[in-house]
């Protein structure tokens, strides 16, 4: 096993009982909405409007990401995510699972990015104001650069890099990993609710009844519903870096992390989405 069982425990290597299958249903079930959301938004922006555009492109990189993070899930349940750490195969934890659990890290990075850019370069094209490109440009710039520092920190946190999977390397010198996951969340809420916020002035500035201007308010505050993911994912990601014992149980203790990734980014698609399905 890769690690011992505590005292009153029996490693199980054969049939051990697990919480895995929770993930893969999350994961079929926020896949077939997040195929759906994106599958209409294509035919309304192709077939209907005939308006394709760089937000769609945008999506449909996020769209490869996801998929990806979701594979990649499925891949981890398969190598003992859900089940206890003394319960999983050494070979098993070191280097694959903690290899794949990187690249969550770089691919979910990415697949945050391009959403929110596409919802910017949705803003672009309905808001064409110059007062506007100020502050357009400073989302733009700060959503890119955290999280592009993010995907090259997680790529780089330890020295050698294979320690960062690799367990039997003895020298090594790794960055707080823990405080890298928390500053980026933290972030990543910030750039959220800006995202969500900048075009509010606007839609309320505009010549257009009461009915119509609460229809647009009540359209962009669906993305409220990923600030609310995302600061339950962060609550949920705090609790389980500052407990100690269940860093010593990774396998099975990060499926609760992994379930609000998995609900997050469903949520952050369909809201990106929801402009556009019109």
């Amino acid at each position: 096993p890769a690690i011992q069982a505590p005292a009153g425990h029996v490693s199980n290597l054969v049939d051990p009982v697990g919480v895995g299958f929770r993930i893969t249903i999350t994961n079929i079930v926020c896949v077939v909405l997040f195929m759906i959301v994106v599958v209409v938004r294509l035919i309304t922006r192709v077939f209907l409007n005939r308006s394709f555009g760089h937000d769609d492109s945008l999506i449909l990189f996020a769209t490869a990401s996801f998929l990806a993070i979701m594979g990649v899930f499925q891949w981890m349940v398969h190598l003992g995510l859900g089940k206890h750490l003394w319960d999983v195969p050494l070979e098993n934890y070191s280097p694959y699972f903690l290899r794949a659990w990187l690249t969550v890290a770089v691919l979910y990075s990415a697949c945050m990015l391009t959403m929110k850019l596409s919802v910017l370069m949705l803003y672009r094209r309905l808001f064409p104001i110059q007062n506007f490109r100020l502050q357009w440009w400073c989302a733009f710039g700060f959503t890119t650069a955290y999280s592009v520092m993010f995907i090259f920190a997680s790529l780089f946190s330890c020295s050698p890099i294979s320690a960062a999977w690799d367990i039997s390397v003895s020298e090594h010198k790794c960055i707080n990993r823990s405080a890298l996951y928390i500053a980026y969340t933290v972030m990543n809420s910030i750039s959220t609710w800006w995202i969500l916020l900048m075009p509010m002035p606007i839609v309320w500035s505009l010549a257009l009844k009461n009915d119509q201007k609460y229809l647009l308010t009540s359209l962009f505050a669906l993305g409220s519903l990923p600030c609310v993911t995302s600061i339950a994912r962060l609550k949920v990601l705090v609790d389980w870096l500052h407990n100690g014992a269940n860093n010593n149980d990774i396998t099975y203790t990060l499926w609760n992390i992994v379930i609000w990734t998995q609900l997050e980014l469903t949520v952050c698609m369909i809201c990106a989405c929801g402009p556009t399905l019109r």
